[in-house]
């Protein structure tokens, strides 16, 4: 029967950047200045013996002062180093032949010439009958690379696995750390990685402080020529033989072997020993990125991240966009004929669609087709949420100072000077800057493994934090979290990773639902304005975080700009959901405060009409009768409260879009 074995992550610690750096940019020659993106392939010599026929250097530094190489080829990481990159030469750079770019500095540690990784027993010498192009087959194939928000991620395979690995370095106090990826899928025997060279003589013993300590995931790697390397080598299974190092064949290598069906993760950080006090400064480094599930690297792949240029090409064009408008608009053109042109317009899950007279009062449900100039669509989501409610605090005025959790009507909010006002439905809490809520009860959350959907009623004209989880006192932590107001829009931070902002204003002294959702196997973070994603990004989390709480209103003294929440807060829900949608928020804001809609309009189009399917596959379309001459309009989509749905009719209506004014409205026209 065949076996499954588990998927492997190994972590060798090396690392990525994000961004784009100028290589070399002090020199003057053209090739030098030159902007080469987040790596760069080329044949890239480490010596004369040692060279990357198909390399990819990878800079894991602003500046490029540390950098890794590997050989898609060979499949192994041929060396990192220290220095200035890579030095640029050869026929397409400088000129000259029988030459090519080679590193620029002092290596940390170099890997001998062959396979990278092989299958255990299989020996590492080269198998090829010259050292050029690919192993021979089941000995390896590259697959490509990816650049995403957390750096560069490579992947490729051999027999039946496939293997993703993504480079990483980390700084600590007075020491580097190097960290390397590995994520291997669909394994079906062990693995032996080549991690460096180690020539003979080279030695691996236990590292001892104290004469009785024991700490069997560090070891010293001493090598000949008097080079010292502290290594943590640490599994997810109390079964350390699932992933050990060897010295063998002049190499220091990893093996990987099969547990039965548990899966296996381990992590392995290398660092320079100058002396004892290294010791200490790598174990801070190491013990600060605590060991879970490492990240799905093989999930990641194919999905990239988000866009680096946010400017978007446009086919129609965009009329009239007041970006801080509440409605969304697009200009259209049809264009002259004798057919009918239908455009289906998005009904998302869960959502139901009705259509509304330009009054403001929903329409017969007989009705299922009615012209544009007389009608808009309204889009409402579920009326409610069938998610796993962690917390929820319906915010009405209470005795004391704890609010009662509506899970299990335990009083475990614990309220720091906020007082009550009215709210969306009932009472909502009053934050005059100087307050704060504290959950009692957060223990048992912890972002790096579960997944949550948070949403609240929000009511505020000033920045300021809505939701964060880090230490109830002091400064800003690295890894902490909070989601906030940031010039006007939703915000959500990671301390030291990153953040993801929304697009819409939410300080306009109104209500308004902001939600977030976090799902911690692909790290992406969602943000929801009035039950509309309104931003997302990646945000790669290294580890959980100690000694923190979960508060409301408020962060740290040094973060955000505005640390306190000035304003009201009502209807908190907290899911226990990692990846909902627009249909779940909306139904989290109906049952915690009002129901939200979302309305679609469309103006100038004579001879428009919206359609209602219905049957097996229900939908909404947009039904226009061409005519002799091209036709012009406007579609604008809306997203609220139910309340300020006769708003933003009437905002239709006072831009002169009436039936009473059927004629075609002047636009403004550009050269084509």
């Amino acid at each position: 029967m065949t076996k499954i074995f588990p998927i492997v992550a190994f972590v060798l610690i090396f690392s990525a950047v994000l961004g784009v750096i100028n290589i070399l940019s002090a020199q003057d020659a053209p090739w030098e200045e030159m902007d080469y993106g987040p790596f760069l392939s080329a044949a890239i010599e480490v010596t004369p013996d040692n060279i990357a026929c198909k390399g990819v250097a990878i800079p894991l530094t602003d500046d490029g002062s540390r950098a890794v190489l590997f050989d898609t080829a060979e499949l192994r990481w041929a060396a990192a180093w220290e220095g200035e990159f890579v030095e640029l030469r050869g026929i397409v750079y400088d000129g000259p032949h029988g030459t090519w770019p080679r590193i620029s500095g002092d290596p940390i540690w170099t890997n001998p010439q062959g396979p990278g990784v092989v299958a255990q027993g299989q020996s590492f010498e080269d198998p090829r009958k010259v050292p050029y192009g690919p192993l021979p087959e089941g000995g390896g194939r590259w697959k490509g690379l990816q650049r995403d928000l957390s750096g560069i991620l490579l992947h490729y395979s051999i027999g039946t696995a496939d293997i993703f690995e993504r480079p990483l370095h980390l700084n600590g106090e007075e020491i580097e750390v190097w960290k390397r990826s590995i994520h291997c899928n669909n394994l079906k025997g062990g693995l032996q990685f080549s991690l460096m060279e180690a020539e003979e003589g080279a030695k691996l013993s236990e590292v001892r402080l104290l004469p009785n300590e024991v700490n069997k995931s560090e070891s010293l790697l001493e090598l000949s020529d008097g080079r010292k390397f502290l290594i943590d080598l640490k599994s997810s299974k109390s079964n350390n033989n699932s992933a050990k190092l060897l010295l063998r064949s002049g190499r220091l290598i990893l093996e990987v072997t099969s547990a039965g069906d548990d899966e296996i993760y381990t992590h392995l950080h290398l660092s320079k020993f100058e002396n004892s006090d290294s010791v200490q400064q790598f174990r801070s480094v190491v013990n600060r990125r605590y060991f879970r599930d490492p990240s799905p690297l093989g999930e990641i792949w194919g999905q990239g991240s988000k866009a680096i240029f946010e400017e978007e090409i446009e086919l129609n064009g965009k009329l009239a966009v007041n970006p801080d408008s509440e409605e969304e608009s697009e200009y259209m053109v049809i264009p002259a004929g004798t057919e009918i042109v239908e455009r289906d317009i998005d009904l998302f899950s869960g959502e139901t669609v009705s259509l509304y007279g330009m009054e403001g009062s929903v329409l017969s449900e007989e009705i299922t087709e009615n012209p544009t100039e007389s009608a808009v669509l309204v889009f409402k989501g579920k009326s409610k949420s069938y998610l796993k409610l962690i917390a929820g605090w319906n915010c009405d005025e209470s005795s004391g100072e704890l609010m009662e959790n509506i899970v299990d009507a335990e009083k475990d909010l614990n309220l720091e000077g906020v007082t009550w006002r009215r709210g969306v439905r009932g009472r909502a809490l009053d934050f005059d800057g100087t307050s704060r809520a504290i959950w009692t009860r957060h223990e048992n959350f912890e972002f790096y493994t579960h997944g949550l959907t948070f949403g609240a009623w929000v009511c505020t004209t000033k920045d300021g934090s809505i939701f964060s989880q880090t230490r109830s006192d002091g400064p800003w932590m690295e890894g902490g979290k909070a989601f906030f107001i940031r010039d006007g829009r939703l915000c959500f931070d990671i301390g030291w990773v990153g953040a993801v902002s929304g697009n819409r204003e939410v300080t306009d002294g109104r209500w308004h639902h902001g939600a977030f959702s976090w799902n911690p196997w692909t790290r992406q973070v969602r943000l929801f304005l009035d039950g509309t994603e309104d931003g997302e990004g990646i945000l790669e989390l290294e580890g959980p975080i100690e000694d923190a709480v979960i508060q409301i209103g408020f962060t740290a003294d040094n973060f955000p700009e505005e640390p306190y929440f000035s304003g009201y807060i009502d209807g908190i829900r907290m899911y226990a959901k990692a990846d909902a949608d627009e249909s779940d928020v909306m139904a989290i804001a109906a049952e915690s405060g009002e129901p939200l809609v979302r309305s679609v309009a469309v103006t100038g189009l004579n001879k428009a009409r919206f359609k209602l399917v219905s049957g097996e596959d229900p939908g909404v379309k947009l039904v226009v009768q061409q005519s002799l001459a091209d036709q012009k309009g406007t579609s604008y989509e809306w997203s609220g409260p139910v309340s300020r749905l006769p708003e933003f009719i009437d905002s239709l209506q006072e831009e002169g879009v009436t039936s009473e004014t059927p004629f075609e409205m002047d636009q403004i026209t550009w050269p084509e």
